[in-house]
Parts: structure tokens; C-alpha cells; sequence
């Protein structure tokens, strides 16, 4: 599963380019070798390959100078995360820009004193920046309002329903349907509160498998003990998307999401959308997201993550059509993507006639 950025990225730009937009999208040269079109959309992979900690300054650096240097060639640039805009903000310069944030990345302590200190100093410029700018979560926009001079716009991030496969994803991974409970991240990191969902395990020792769709050969410190310290019947599933990762969600008997700090996570929306039963850590963001659905549970409190999985093992915490319905239409990725492309024609300067649409 690739990154919530990135999925977002994708969803939208996508979506822009079906609408006869031209896109180039610029990523990193571990996600795609060289050039080419995906989804309508020129993806240019860029900056050097290096350590993880440099992969974005170094992207975002090589991205501004290819810019620039065609700088005719666009008509809007959209900087997503307020970290590389410390780096690209110069662009306004020489083309409209406009930001997104997905997040503060300096409350995550697993970053380090240089990083956070680096995307304090990103948030900074963020606020006293005029630039046309949105926020994915309404509690993360309400952050930003009465410290930033513009105002900061709120476009959500949307819910995938992944499409159904053989169902043989879950087998293939020695799993049951309806025998295992799943926890789905991008990332092991600390934030994502797997040592919770371990400690509440074991608390229980319930009857059931417990699936981690995680990166796998990530060699960090907190990986390395996570997987030294899983209890037994965990079972390490990888990275996994499309069909297989649909299948896994829909077949699971619950999920859980015990993130601590999310501004709008992709990783929760899918799970809200395609698993019968989500435990989620009841921060304001989260709340925002789910509200009506699933079960929440205190963050960071494994005695609470436990009592949330017995009442989800007793069938609790289903949510009615109508919510569900609800959420989807709340989180329709294309709905987004117009909202995204009425926000980045304004910021390009082209303001349509009032009652037009775009």
C-alpha cells in the first residue's frame, strides 16, 4: 500500500486528467525508474536516491529546478505536504502555487529533533504565506485559522471501494475469512500504534489471527521489535493493493486502526469503506472521519483497544447503510478531485463566470 500522499495524489490527478487537464506529477525515484504515463497523468521521478530522511528535500529541490526551467509548460504548480513548501515556495515567483497540508509532521517524536525542528520551520512559512491553501481534515484547517492571514480550505480525502477478487488473497496468506482481525499501514512507525494493537493482544489472546498488511523488509529500529515482539498468530502479509487488499479487508472479522496522529488517513477511509467492523483511536481527526462507525476506542490505552476488540468479536460496532452511504458520499474521490480542480483554477487565475461550473 502506498502512502496516503501519494494515493491522493494519484486519485486526483487522475481524475484531473480525464477532465482534460494536463499533469505531470513529480515522485520519487524509488516509486517509478524513469518517466512515464500513469493514469493520464507524466510521472517524472526525481532527486537522487539516498537516505530515506533525504528523500524529500533532495525530490523537492531537483522537482522546483525542473519547474522552473519549464516554467511555460504549466499553468499552476500544487506543492502537497507543508514540509516541501519550505523548499518550492519560491515557484510563486515564477508560476501561480498553491499548498495542500496533510498533516504536521513535527508532532510525530519518531522524526527526530532536525526533522521536526525543519517542519516547525515549514509550518511557519506555511502561516505567514499568502498562497491559496487547503487542509484535508476540518480539524487540521481549524488548526491553521486564526494564525494563518488567507484562509485555509477544506477538501477531504476521499474512500476507495476496492474492487473484489478471487478471494484467494486471504488463504494465500494462511488466514480464514472471518478468522483474523487486520491492522493496515504504509508504514511501521510508532505513530501508527502497532506495539498498542500488540499489548491489547495479548491482554486477550483472542481466537483469532491477527494479519499486518505492513511493509515487510523495512529494517528500522521500531520494525525490527515489532516483529521481534508479535504475538503469536500474527501473520506478516506485506504490502498489498488492489484486489488482494480488498479481499483482506472484506474478509477480515474486524480491523483496527490504532494511529495516534493522522490529520485525514487514507489507511482508515479505505478500511471505513470496504472492512464490516473498524476499531479507530478516538483523536479529533479520526472522529472526524469515522463518526457513526466502528468503534473508537482512547488513544494509546491498550485496556480500551481490548475491550473495543471484545465487543467487536461479539459483532458490535456495525454501522447502519445509511451512515455508510453517508461516508462515501463525504469521501467520493470525485467529488474531491472537482473540488481540488475549482481550488487550483482559482489559484491559476481563472475565475469562472458566477453560476458557471468548472
Amino acid at each position: 500500500m502506498a502512502g496516503g500522499v501519494e494515493i491522493a495524489v494519484e486519485e486526483v490527478c487522475a481524475r484531473l486528467s480525464a477532465s482534460g487537464h494536463e499533469v505531470t506529477v513529480y515522485a520519487s525515484p524509488g516509486a517509478i525508474p524513469s518517466p512515464s504515463v500513469h493514469r493520464g497523468c507524466l510521472v517524472k521521478p526525481l532527486g537522487p536516491r539516498g537516505a530515506a530522511w533525504l528523500d524529500m528535500p533532495l525530490r523537492t529541490v531537483a522537482a522546483a529546478r525542473d519547474v522552473r526551467l519549464a516554467a511555460g509548460s504549466f499553468d499552476v504548480v500544487h506543492i502537497h505536504s507543508v514540509d516541501p513548501f519550505l523548499l518550492a515556495r519560491g515557484l510563486s515567483a515564477v508560476l501561480p502555487t498553491a499548498v495542500t497540508s496533510h498533516g504536521q509532521a513535527w508532532r510525530l517524536g519518531s522524526a527526530g529533533l532536525l526533522r521536526r525542528a525543519a517542519s516547525l520551520l515549514a509550518e511557519r512559512a506555511f502561516l505567514a504565506s499568502p498562497l491559496p491553501a487547503s487542509a484535508v481534515s476540518k480539524v487540521l484547517a481549524g488548526r491553521y485559522a486564526g494564525r494563518r492571514a488567507a484562509p485555509v480550505e477544506h477538501i477531504p480525502n476521499g474512500a476507495r471501494l476496492l474492487a473484489g477478487g478471487s478471494g484467494a488473497a486471504p488463504g494465500r496468506l494462511g488466514l480464514k475469512p472471518g478468522g483474523y482481525a487486520l491492522f493496515v499501514s504504509g508504514r511501521l512507525i510508532p505513530s501508527k500504534g502497532l506495539h498498542l494493537l500488540f499489548r491489547a493482544w495479548r491482554l486477550l489472546d483472542p481466537p483469532l489471527d491477527l494479519a499486518v498488511a505492513a511493509p515487510t523488509g523495512d529494517c528500522s529500529a521500531y520494525a525490527l521489535r515489532m516483529r521481534r515482539e508479535a504475538p503469536g498468530g500474527t501473520k506478516w502479509c506485506g504490502v498489498l493493493t488492489g484486489q488482494g487488499l480488498g479481499d483482506l479487508m472484506r474478509m477480515a472479522s474486524f480491523a483496527v486502526f490504532p494511529s495516534g496522529i493522522e490529520a485525514q488517513s487514507l489507511a482508515l477511509l479505505d478500511l471505513l469503506a470496504n472492512s464490516p467492523t473498524v476499531l479507530y483511536s478516538s483523536t479529533p481527526e479520526n472522529v472526524e472521519a469515522a463518526a457513526g462507525l466502528g468503534i473508537p476506542f482512547s488513544p494509546g490505552d491498550p485496556e480500551a483497544l481490548a475491550s473495543g476488540i471484545e465487543l467487536a468479536m461479539k459483532g458490535g460496532g456495525e454501522a447502519s447503510d445509511a451512515v455508510r452511504t453517508g461516508f462515501m458520499a463525504g469521501h467520493d474521490w470525485d467529488s474531491i478531485a472537482s473540488a481540488y480542480e475549482s481550488f487550483l483554477l482559482r489559484a491559476a487565475g481563472f475565475v469562472p463566470p458566477a453560476g458557471a461550473s468548472v
